[in-house]
């Protein structure tokens, strides 16, 4: 049994006393304003309930407490704060644009183009953020029509913060409620990216295109429908799985068109190596299915698994894992190799109990088995 400590990045999600960018901030003032005391910048903050708030209104604050400090919201601050080595540094500057130009939806707009070109994941998340918010206050299609050139920018950043910031059902903030409702402007955003050379955008396309699948399923599947009458390309076909993946595990005929995957297939599934009967947390779990075409025609399947686990209560979680279409000639044997790390989650502990599993070919469930675990 393989046990192995899970990965775990450098950042934190919110700033705590142990572990927060004020010291980096105070030194990138310091820097950039020398004639200004800035050395309390860590007790201002303090004052303001900085360590209690949750981590949305974080970067507010600070940008409330270097107004204070340094007496002056501007463009210069602004600079100093983008040209900071340190992340959180940077999206500090996403709040302080927000509160300068805030009557400015142009200025707004301009300076969170660029802080979208930032390589890093704070200033690129939180210029998402505030991005869809513009929307949610100034309406859908006043601001698309002034992001929309940002579609053709050779950055990537740029392109991906349109079509991540629209997503109907962007998580851990407000929906767009008018996308919810129709969705018909998303089109022209998804066009221009269908065979977007970077991942990173295509893969934010496809989550935008599976939010528009829970609320508009018929209109996405008419969209797809006329975007695949020529042989998908790689790209494309990389957008579309991802896209579809709600409307697959539903078992929508259309969907498995789309991607060219027979709803009626001819292929038999075997595990080999399942789940133990008791898992430990942190433990490495090989699982080895034997996938085997008794059929005359090379085919194609898509297979997952779904964990049901215990949670809080009489709550259940349900964890699903994907793996790609697999692609299989006639009377072709494939082995299918799944690796599962079982560790915590960020902000949820695994809970002790029966674990459910569920193998599933093209949305039919073909084998179950259970494990228990214990801390």
């Amino acid at each position: 049994m393989e046990i192995r400590n899970p990965k775990r990045g450098e950042g934190v999600p919110k700033e705590t006393v142990e572990r927060n960018c004020i010291g980096h901030l105070t030194m990138t003032l310091q820097s950039s304003f020398s004639d200004v005391n800035v050395s309390g910048v860590m007790d201002v903050a303090v004052s303001k309930g900085y360590f209690e708030a949750p981590m949305t209104k974080q970067l507010a604050i600070l940008d409330m407490v270097i107004a204070e400090v340094l007496g002056e919201r501007s463009d210069r601050v602004i600079d100093a704060l983008i040209a900071s080595s340190d992340e959180k540094v940077n999206a500090v500057a996403i709040a302080m644009i927000v509160a300068l130009y805030e009557q400015d939806l142009e200025a707004m707009l301009m300076g969170l183009k660029r802080t979208a070109t930032l390589s890093k994941t704070w200033p690129r998340e939180h210029s998402c953020v505030a991005l869809h918010n513009l929307f949610i206050r100034y309406g859908v299609e006043p601001v698309l029509q002034k992001v929309c050139p940002w579609l053709m920018d050779p950055d990537e950043g740029v392109r991906r913060v349109v079509s991540e910031c629209i997503r109907p059902r962007l998580m851990m903030v407000a929906h767009i409620d008018e996308l919810k409702r129709n969705p018909i402007l998303l089109k022209k955003v998804f066009e221009p990216l269908l065979d977007d050379p970077s991942d990173y955008v295509r893969k934010s396309v496809g989550n935008c295109m599976n939010d528009v699948s829970k609320d508009n399923p018929a209109m996405l599947l008419e969209w797809l429908e006329e975007w695949s009458k020529k042989p998908l390309s790689k790209e494309r076909r990389q957008i579309f799985s991802r896209a579809l993946r709600t409307l697959i595990e539903k078992g929508e005929p259309r969907a498995y068109r789309i991607l060219d995957v027979p709803i009626q297939d001819s292929v038999e599934l075997k595990v080999v190596h399942g789940f133990p009967q008791r898992v430990s947390l942190n433990q490495v779990i090989n699982l080895d299915i034997e996938v085997k075409n008794i059929g005359d025609e090379d085919t194609k399947i898509f297979f997952d698994l779904i964990i049901k686990a215990p949670g809080k209560g009489s709550q259940i979680r349900e964890f699903v894992y994907k793996l790609p279409v697999v692609e299989i000639n006639a009377k072709e044997t494939k082995v299918i190799k799944k690796t599962i790390h079982f560790v915590d989650k960020t902000t949820q502990a695994k809970e002790a109990g029966l674990y459910e599993v569920t193998y599933r070919k093209n949305s039919n469930g073909f084998h179950f088995e259970s494990f228990r675990f214990e801390r």
